[in-house]
């Protein structure tokens, strides 16, 4: 039994610290989850309405910044497929989804918004959208006005007489060039 006991000794010892070297291990959250695209599709109303053909719709998570979607274009009735939304971020998971209906002028948010689940799976969702389509805003038109100068605004008889002063001038040295040029003539 003495013999057996260092062998014993050894192995209990190792088999110790094989536990404690297993209990100082990193601690593990939940493994893994599948993670990939949602994708929508449904109907956008807008005020009651169908938006025009040729209207951009897109998501965003939480904003424009962080995650925007590819754009796809509005139907006939509304309709819109295939809007996918597939940010490679996966701590994005449970964010909200806004959806934007977009135009050359702008863009308008709808009413409904959905939690990022990242399910790999195809959602049927109809979009409202309360704001008006946005629209070209009209340049604001200037009407000329007549100005009649202020009385005794001295710029006033500075003009005129900058023009006479110039004018003198200029015929002065036409005159020079006109008679230097008979001279040679002659």
């Amino acid at each position: 039994m003495r013999r057996e006991f260092p062998f014993l000794a050894l192995a209990l010892a190792l088999n110790f610290a094989m536990l404690v070297t297993l209990a100082a291990s990193p601690h593990q959250d939940k493994p893994p989850q599948p993670f990939g695209p949602d994708a929508f599709s449904g109907r956008a109303v807008v005020q009651s309405g169908s938006p025009p053909l040729g209207m951009k719709l897109f998501a965003c998570i939480d904003d424009c910044l962080i995650y925007k979607s590819e754009v796809v274009g509005i139907k006939e009735g509304g309709a819109y497929s295939r809007l996918v939304v597939n940010p490679t971020d996966r701590s994005l998971v449970g964010h909200s989804i806004h959806f934007y209906l977009a135009n050359d002028f702008g863009r308008i948010q709808a009413l409904e918004t959905v939690d990022f689940a990242g399910a790999t799976d195809n959602f049927t969702l109809d979009l409202n959208f309360s704001d008006t389509i946005p629209v070209p805003t009209p340049l604001p038109t200037v009407t000329p006005t007549a100005s009649l100068p202020v009385p005794g605004d001295v710029t006033v008889t500075a003009i005129p007489r900058m023009a006479l002063i110039v004018g003198a001038i200029a015929l002065v040295l036409g005159m020079g060039i006109l008679m230097s040029a008979r001279r040679r003539a002659a």
